[in-house]
């Protein structure tokens, strides 16, 4: 979907579903870990940072809630995968299939 802000107090995603994420190091990784994490919690569309994966009930109409960001690292693959970087309140955004 691409990169989104994700401000406090009130996140455009509200649910950080996972904070063990800088257990993993690098976009394609952050993406398999959270990928599967949402999976497990049934989301259809998550965002990630180095910090958490995110969500939410209503996460399909407010994950853009804020608008872009280009705070967010990429993949050096070619993979298109990335995260947001979360001293920014930046978050990648994904839709599962």
């Amino acid at each position: 979907m691409g990169c989104y802000s994700n401000k406090s107090p009130t996140n455009a995603l509200p649910d950080s579903f996972d904070s063990n994420v800088s257990s993993v190091s690098g976009p394609d990784a952050i993406y398999d870990y959270c990928k599967a994490k949402a999976k497990s919690f049934g989301y259809k569309l998550f965002g990630a940072d180095e910090k958490n994966c995110w969500s939410g009930d209503d996460a399909e109409n407010t994950y853009d809630k804020y608008g872009g960001s280009t705070q967010c690292d990429f993949s050096q693959a070619g993979t298109g995968h990335a995260n947001g970087r979360d001293m920014y309140g930046s978050m990648f955004v994904y839709q599962l299939e």
